[in-house]
């Protein structure tokens, strides 16, 4: 090739080089990638530099799921799903585990700060507590109490008032119903505990009295009783018997609830069975299906806003896709991944 061409192709190199590095000081110059680039290179920046003023050095229950470069988020800002910081050094000594945390390019490193730890775990308890934060669970709460009351009170009520006497007449153990059987049984079981220690109490009672009433008082209850007045026969020996009564039961409340209690044990098969079968059957047919099909459509609406104010508050983040904490779960639980999750939250100074 002759000396002319090899000029002209250095020529249209360079200007291929120039223009490619034209637009790329352009591109970078744009905010939708400038903004990320400079994020990268601090990032790389600070991944050599020891220690910087805006670092923060935090004590934590223990190491595990941590390590350097995990993310930190600060839940309560405008964009969730961005981390504010990231681990760049852990350790343990003396005093405890502690993390230095390191803020990314444009946050705001003011605290004071607190820092929660959620490590990963596959139980659920540890999921429900990484996922439902203490004021979500209020605010969730507070509109289900709502909800519930309203629908309780202006629906189900009034309606389940009106279909109760059917349901209580299809369990009435004064009629020929199971329920007569079992409340009989239930009694004679009762009794027969209760028998010696209801006939201590007439013969504690009987004692009180005639100790308290001397020969006089006993003569006038005959009068009365002559003549036949009921009352003035109640006004004397009622309080004597009503005082004799009460210290009796307190002596022996627990004895009383011990046999009924072993009354119960007794027929506890007939009774599960009287449950599982009519009351079950009445409280069916006479109460939830007509109850249900009534008013199936104001239900079905509530449970679906139910659902939608759950997810809201704990799955969607207002950004779109999920939000951090249940991201974090679904790590945790479905992919088993062994990483914490770390979330940073300014506290009131202490005074």
């Amino acid at each position: 090739m002759s000396s002319h061409g090899l000029r002209i192709r250095f020529v249209l190199g360079t200007c291929v080089l120039l223009g490619a590095l034209g637009a790329l000081a352009w591109l970078l110059a744009t905010p939708a990638v400038s903004g990320p680039a400079l994020r990268v290179a601090s990032a790389l920046a600070s991944s050599i530099e020891t220690d910087r003023p805006e670092d923060v050095i935090l004590a934590v229950p223990a190491l595990d799921g941590i390590q350097p470069g995990l993310p930190v988020f600060h839940l309560d800002g405008e964009e969730e799903r961005r981390p504010v910081a990231h681990v760049h050094d852990m350790g343990s000594g003396a005093t405890g585990a502690w993390v230095h945390l390191r803020f990314e390019p444009g946050e705001d490193p003011a605290g004071p700060w607190g820092l929660s730890v959620y490590p990963p775990s596959r139980k659920l308890s540890s999921a429900v507590k990484m996922a439902v934060t203490d004021e979500a669970a209020r605010r969730f709460s507070r509109d289900l109490g709502d909800r519930v009351e309203t629908i309780w009170t202006d629906l189900l009520l009034p309606d389940l008032e009106r279909r109760l006497p059917g349901f209580l007449k299809r369990i009435d153990p004064t009629e020929d119903t199971e329920a007569r059987a079992v409340m009989l049984a239930l009694t004679s079981s009762a009794m027969k505990r209760l028998d010696p220690l209801l006939e201590g109490l007439a013969k504690w009672v009987t004692w009180k009295v005639n100790h308290e009433l001397d020969t006089l008082d006993r003569l006038g209850l005959l009068v009365k009783f002559v003549r036949g007045d009921s009352k003035g026969l109640s006004r004397k020996v009622l309080p004597i018997a009503k005082a004799a009564v009460q210290f009796w039961w307190k002596e022996n409340e627990a004895n009383v609830l011990k046999a009924v209690g072993a009354a119960v044990e007794e027929q506890y098969p007939a009774i599960r069975k009287w449950v599982a079968g009519e009351v079950f059957d009445a409280a069916r047919q006479e109460l939830a299906e007509p109850i249900w099909k009534e008013h199936r459509e104001r239900l079905e609406r509530e449970g679906e806003a139910l659902l939608r104010r759950a997810a809201d508050e704990f799955v969607k983040s207002p950004e779109g896709g999920f939000r951090v904490r249940f991201a974090a779960v679904l790590r945790a639980q479905l992919l088993n991944k062994k990483t914490a999750l770390l979330v940073l939250e300014r506290t009131p100074p202490t005074r």
